[in-house]
Parts: structure tokens; C-alpha cells; sequence
């Protein structure tokens, strides 16, 4: 490229044409690079808004329009992710030692916060650690915002109900009143006949970003914050959920019992192929058990079913904590259109995938690249729509990402394979290769 003030080039065909993982991988490192870093509007009566976002270049006279085409390149990539650019702007900026004059393309972004939100989300900032942190700060507070907006939304609309019910503000205050929603804000709502929903915005009160950081942060780096919690509710839940640990060992306590799994599903999926487990009882009162009662006592509940219930070892204990078994998956797939070019998915056969950290998982895995191989693939076309995959796979491969792609985090993956959006998908894992 050399020097890209009086170079023409553009953004390559094989991004624009890649999906939109490396797209996001390409915008994200060009704004690391190039685009203004977060600046908090420090106007007198204002900080808790930021100012409109920037990305420019500099082009000379001669290759001007190769810049405007550059950027409308990146709008369009942009829009592929719901964010909002406002015009581009030329303005004079300097000369240069060769007497040739240079102008700045601006391309600004909208800075309504659900568009920051978007921006500093999908896209953010890589290679420069100082504007990715930044924004992850900002993306948080954004958040906070956004929440506590959406909240006093949902309770105009419900003290707009509570009063066509006869009760009066000050009841509606003490039913729902709280820290971000005052008796005058109730107040106003109900008897200001002229005020309008989309009108609603944070409160007063809110902290400003500056106050709120040295909280949220307090302790913390890499973009890290505190989160408050609003609510604990106490909820009748059968399933159990496994915490991750800085060990290699996933195991969990559950009512006195430490249990030690060889893997875990997510809740919606089915274990059909018998799983091996470890329980060990913590404290027990009795040291002997009829193990055959036991296993039907478990198998009369029809909550899960257990076979060859046995007294256990260390070595066994050991391996059970440590094995990484493959998988065999059982799918059952429906997509958005009929399905054409199933021959495409032979490419799946005995393949090493690229996973990045799902989306569904992302506040509670770490975000990196899992390289894992699927060793089998199998489909029958159950009707136009639906087909059924039995899929062989490496321990810890993300099989639902597999299959509809994770907007692009899995590759290569079934739905871009066929070009075919998935809807949904039910899944069961049929067998657990321990031996």
C-alpha cells in the first residue's frame, strides 16, 4: 500500500466476501488503528454522553474519490452490523512538502447510545490496548444505561395502568418507586397529559461516566467492571449447572454430594448415551449402602436414569476427572429454506474447526480460538426444511455453532456450507466414547 495519502486501494475482495467474523476482525483492527478513541462530552451540564465517534483519512486531490470509495466500503460493512454512520465530510487539512494539497474525509458515527452500544459491541477496537479498554468501559456504562432507560419505560406504561386502576401516585411510588425512579417522575408521568414515551431518558441522579468508573473499576483491569446485582429470586429449578474453574477438573458441589462428570451439556440438551460419573458423599451418616437400592430409587424418579452402580476407587475417581471423550451427537435441524446442496457438509469429514467463543457463552468462557476436529458427519433429509445429523466430534466442540455457524464464530460451519439459515435445532448426544 506504502503511502496511503496518495496511494489509491480499497478494502479486498475476499473480506468483503468473507463472513462476518472476519469482517469484524478487519473493521475492528482498522478503528485500533485509525478511529478516534472514546471521548466523554465534557460540555458544563453534560458527562454522562459521549461525543460522535470518528474514523478519517487523508487523501491528496488526486486520489480523492478512491477515498470516498474506501469509505463507503466501510459504511457498508458497518451496516451489515445495524451500526449507523452519519455523511462523510470533506475538509482541507494541510500541504505537503511536494506542494500537493491533502483533505480529510470524515466519516462520523451516530452517537445515539443504542448505536455506541453497537459499535463499541460488535466491532470495538484491537492493537491498541488503550482504546479497547476504554470502550469496553464505555460499552459497560452504555449498558447501564440502556437498562435503567428500558426500566423507567416499563414502569410509565405500568403506572399509566395503575392509574386508569384509581390508585394514586404515591401508592404507585411505594409499589414500584426506587434509586433511578422518583414520586416526581410518577407524578409527572400520570397527570402530564402532553408527555410522551420516547421522551423518557436516564435520570439525574444517574453517575456521571468519570464517578461511575472509579467505582465499577476499582481493582479491576483489561476492561474489566463490577456488576451491581438488582435481584435475587429464589426459583424451584431441577437442573444443575457446572461453574468454571481455573482446574482442568470440572466438578461441583450439589446438596452434600461433590460430583465429578466426564463433560457436561447445555440444560436443553439429552443425555442418551450413558455418561460416566463419580459421587461422592460428603459427611456421610452411614458408611454402608445398598447400592441396588439406590440405583432404584434413582431410576423410579424418571428424572435420569443410571446403570452398574458400583463402589468406586481413586484411580477411577482420577480418570473420570480427567478424560476428554469424543461425542457422538444426534441433530435434529430446521432451516429457514428448503435444503439444497447437502454433498457441500463431505468437506466436515474428519476436519479440524476453528470455534471462537460462542455468543451464548460469552460472559462466562474466556474469548479465544478452539481449534477442535469433527470426525464424522452423517445427514439424512428428514423433509425439505429438517434434516437429521449424526455428528462424531472432539471433546469440547460447540456442536450447535457447528451447525448454524455462530454469526460466523465457528468456521467453516453447516449453514454457510449451504448457504441456509438454521431456525432451530434440537439436539442429544447418543454416545460418550469412554473406552
Amino acid at each position: 500500500m506504502g503511502n496511503k495519502t496518495i496511494n489509491e486501494f480499497k478494502i479486498p475482495i475476499w473480506i468483503k466476501d468473507s463472513n462476518k467474523q472476519i469482517k469484524k476482525d478487519f473493521l475492528s483492527a482498522l478503528f485500533g488503528s485509525d478511529m478516534d478513541k472514546p471521548r466523554l462530552d465534557k460540555r458544563r451540564h453534560n458527562k454522562k454522553s459521549f461525543n460522535t465517534p470518528r474514523f478519517s483519512i487523508n487523501k491528496s486531490e488526486n486520489t480523492l474519490k478512491n477515498g470516498k470509495d474506501y469509505i463507503q466500503e466501510i459504511v457498508g460493512l458497518l451496516e451489515e452490523f445495524g451500526i449507523e454512520t452519519l455523511k462523510p465530510r470533506i475538509i482541507p487539512y494541510t500541504t505537503r512538502k511536494d506542494g500537493n494539497k491533502t483533505l480529510k474525509i470524515c466519516l462520523d458515527f451516530s452517537n445515539r447510545f443504542e448505536n455506541l452500544i453497537k459499535l463499541y459491541g460488535k466491532i470495538g477496537y484491537v492493537y491498541c490496548k488503550e482504546r479497547e479498554i476504554l470502550s469496553k468501559h464505555v460499552l459497560e456504562y452504555l449498558l447501564m444505561k440502556k437498562y435503567i432507560v428500558d426500566m423507567r419505560k416499563e414502569s410509565y406504561k405500568k403506572s399509566l395502568k395503575m392509574t386508569r386502576n384509581g390508585i394514586k401516585p404515591m401508592e404507585i411510588y411505594k409499589k414500584i418507586g426506587g434509586k433511578y425512579l422518583s414520586y416526581k417522575n410518577i407524578a409527572m408521568w400520570v397527570e402530564k397529559t402532553n408527555h410522551t414515551f420516547n421522551k423518557i431518558k436516564i435520570p439525574n441522579n444517574f453517575p456521571n461516566f468519570d464517578g461511575w468508573l472509579k467505582g465499577a473499576s476499582k481493582g479491576l483491569g483489561d476492561g474489566l467492571v463490577w456488576e451491581t446485582i438488582f435481584s435475587i429470586k429464589k426459583v424451584n429449578a431441577e437442573n444443575l449447572f457446572d461453574l468454571t474453574t481455573q482446574s482442568s477438573a470440572h466438578t461441583f458441589f450439589s446438596n452434600g454430594f461433590l460430583v465429578s462428570n466426564s463433560g457436561r451439556e447445555d440444560v436443553d440438551v439429552r443425555c442418551l448415551g450413558w455418561r460416566p460419573f463419580v459421587l461422592e458423599l460428603m459427611k456421610p451418616k452411614k458408611r454402608s449402602v445398598n447400592l441396588n437400592q439406590g440405583l432404584k430409587a434413582i431410576n423410579k424418579s424418571k428424572k435420569a436414569q443410571v446403570k452398574d452402580l458400583k463402589l468406586s476407587d481413586k484411580r477411577t475417581v482420577t480418570r473420570i476427572k480427567s478424560i476428554k471423550p469424543d461425542k457422538t451427537y444426534q441433530a435434529e435441524v430446521v432451516f429457514e429454506s428448503p435444503v439444497k446442496g447437502l454433498e457441500k457438509l463431505e468437506i466436515l469429514q474428519d476436519i479440524v474447526i476453528n470455534q471462537e467463543t460462542p455468543l451464548r457463552v460469552a460472559t462466562r468462557r474466556a474469548d479465544k480460538l478452539r481449534r477442535r476436529r469433527v470426525k464424522d458427519i452423517k445427514y439424512k433429509l428428514l423433509n425439505k426444511k429438517k434434516l437429521e445429523m449424526t455428528i462424531t466430534a472432539q471433546s469440547g466442540t460447540y456442536i450447535k455453532e457447528l451447525i448454524h455457524g455462530d454469526e460466523g464464530r465457528t468456521r467453516p460451519n453447516v449453514a454457510d456450507l449451504i448457504s441456509n439459515k438454521v431456525k432451530s435445532i434440537k439436539l442429544d448426544v447418543i454416545k460418550i466414547h469412554c473406552d
